[in-house]
């Protein structure tokens, strides 16, 4: 009785459209001479059918050849403004959706099944959509099923995550990453091109002083007048950054003057200069120190861009005056940058790096199920080199590529002989940006699993959103020959950058590391939404989710209650030398062995009784 449905969307409802169809075919016909042919059992199907569509959750539209709405539900109705479905009916599918795909007149179902569009409301409105079309046979006519769904909510909490990403949550501008990404593109379009572009970075003097003796409160104060100084000093076109701490960044986009950067930087350092009333009897003053590089006059990518205007900065508070234009001849760190350059690869050589591994848990149960690898310098003459000091100079210059082969062959080592000793464990590799365009990476993680007999399920690759964002085809394609491998893909420190949900399902990730500020922000009572949107978000994209940064148990039990697989943090385990994470991995297999026992003797002994 039911005809042929022939869906191009979800197969999940295949079994609505059926249902659907017959309903139509029925008011077709006429109700009342069904029921004199077959009987009153067809006007109780009729119910139901007519009750299934009008209670599902999603809007339900059905059109004849003509796209003349035939049905729709109550779902459908509320979604477009009406008070009821009949107001709907006999009106013209592309005036609801004017973007709907037609052929020939005819409105064609989409590759895929699923298509976000516009849908124009009654009232004239807009709203977002996710659309899937079906083509139903309901004899002796072909009808087009569409099931829409309201995906308002959906964008705004896309929105919301990606200014928390992009921006710094204490002054509202922009942060560090979006910079640095903003730079990357106005860089990119330098090739043929003849004008410039600047950057400005400032620093508050005496910013210490406020926050040691008044307090980080009237600090941030500070921090916050101060940011909106600097925005109402520039132009709509122009960008304003606090890169962390008392520091600021202005990019001027090209085309920029000299004149142009320089006269805005004394602008900025006497806003900076009037008094700060930050309470009814606080008032403060307070200085800033302005360096400014151009590009490509002084560099044409992103990192020695930054340090350029960072060496500019700290030679203006060297009492060369309040600001002061990056100087080549003047920069001491050329040669340092090239002595440090050839000791980063003599330190490989020599075996000064050593991994230190930090635990991940799995929250529901705490046991171990990894460790994260991180790479530490301990240099002969001057001892511990901080990672911040020498990966950004290691990227810069290439040695991060010999850097990361090292890494992956001594994590997969360690990996080996903890899986020799009976630990079930996998461990995780950061990956730099600069690394994912070594098209050698993939041939030399597939050699070391084999040497080491590690399945490719067990190692993780981290990547930061910086790295996804930054696209380009040769990292697309040593991410898809890495995952054709079987390794885990992860994105590293989540909302610091701004990741396209897209790529992420395109790239197929397995883990979402939810940033540290996300975690901690939560135990200093802001909202935990951010914390819990991301988690959600994880689950709904199918990936596993993993806090970092979990420092106290308030947290530890708010992730729990959240719904977050996985976790580290100072509160669960510090990084630790192979061999001591070894111990550990031994007194968790001795605890379980310990459990097992005393279970086995427990049931035995109940056996007796």
């Amino acid at each position: 009785m039911i005809a042929t449905l022939r869906t191009r969307a979800f197969g999940r409802r295949s079994l609505l459209a059926r249902y659907t169809a017959e309903l139509v075919r029925l008011h077709d016909q006429g109700l009342a001479a069904i029921a004199i042919e077959r009987g009153r059992t067809l006007v109780g199907l009729d119910a139901q059918l007519r009750a299934l569509v009008d209670q599902a959750f999603d809007g339900i539209l059905v059109a004849d050849g003509t796209l003349s709405i035939r049905l729709a539900n109550r779902a459908a109705a509320a979604m477009f403004g009406w008070e009821s479905s009949s107001g709907m009916l006999g009106r013209r599918l592309g005036d609801l959706l004017p973007q709907l795909p037609l052929e020939g007149g005819q409105a064609m179902p989409l590759p895929g099944g699923q298509w976000e569009t516009e849908a124009r409301r009654r009232d004239g409105f807009w709203l977002p959509v996710e659309l899937s079309l079906s083509t139903v046979r309901a004899e002796p006519e072909e009808l087009l099923l569409v099931t829409l769904r309201d995906v308002s909510e959906r964008r705004r909490q896309e929105a919301r995550l990606r200014h928390q990403a992009t921006h710094d949550s204490l002054t509202g501008l922009a942060n560090r990453a979006f910079l640095y990404e903003t730079l990357e593109r106005e860089l990119a379009g330098f090739e043929d091109r003849t004008d410039q572009l600047a950057l400005l970075l400032l620093d508050l003097d005496r910013f210490k002083e406020v926050n040691d003796t008044l307090g980080h409160d009237v600090g941030d104060r500070l921090l916050q007048t101060a940011a909106q100084r600097v925005r109402d000093c520039l132009h709509a076109e122009e960008l304003a950054a606090r890169l962390g701490g008392d520091e600021f960044a202005v990019l001027l986009r090209p085309p920029c003057s000299t004149e142009r950067a320089v006269e805005l930087a004394h602008r900025l350092v006497e806003t900076i200069q009037q008094p700060f009333r930050l309470a009814a009897d606080v008032t403060v003053e307070v200085d800033a120190s302005v360096g400014v590089a151009l590009a490509p006059r002084h560099a044409r990518e992103v990192g020695e861009l930054v340090r350029c205007a960072d060496v500019a900065m700290y030679a203006a508070k060297r009492g060369t005056g309040p600001v002061q234009l990056y100087d080549q001849k003047a920069d001491p760190h050329s040669l340092r940058r090239l002595v440090a350059t050839t000791a980063i690869r003599r330190a490989i050589h020599e075996g000064q790096f050593k991994l230190a591994y930090q635990p991940k848990f799995a929250l529901a149960t705490g046991r171990i199920v990894g460790a994260e690898a991180l790479l530490r310098w301990d240099h002969p003459e001057h001892g511990p080199i901080a990672p911040a000091e020498f990966v950004p100079l290691a990227e810069r210059t290439g040695s991060v590529v010999a850097l990361t082969h090292w890494t992956v062959r001594t994590a997969l080592a360690d990996l080996a002989r903890w899986r020799a000793e009976g630990s079930r464990v996998g461990v995780a590799v950061n990956l730099a940006a600069r690394a994912l365009h070594d098209e050698r990476l993939p041939e030399l993680v597939a050699k070391e699993l084999r040497r080491n007999a590690i399945e490719p399920a067990a190692l993780t690759l981290e990547l930061t959103e910086t790295t996804l964002v930054a696209d380009s085809q040769l990292v697309e394609r040593v991410l898809a020959r890495l995952r054709g491998l079987g390794v885990r893909l992860a994105i590293d420190d989540f909302g610091t950058g701004y990741s396209s949900l897209a790529l992420l399902q395109r790239l197929r990730v397995d883990e979402l590391k939810i940033d540290r500020s996300f975690v901690v922000g939560t135990a200093s009572g802001a909202p935990i939404v951010l914390a819990r949107t991301a988690i959600e978000l994880a689950h709904n994209l199918g990936l596993v989710a993993v806090a970092e940064g979990i420092e106290t148990v308030e947290q530890l039990r708010m992730l729990q209650a959240a719904g977050c697989e996985q976790g580290q943090g100072y509160l669960l385990g510090k990084a630790m030398p192979p061999d001591r994470f070894a111990r550990l991995l031994a007194a968790e297999r001795q605890a379980a062995a310990t459990r097992d026992v005393l279970g086995c003797g427990a049931a035995s002994a109940q056996t007796a009784k």
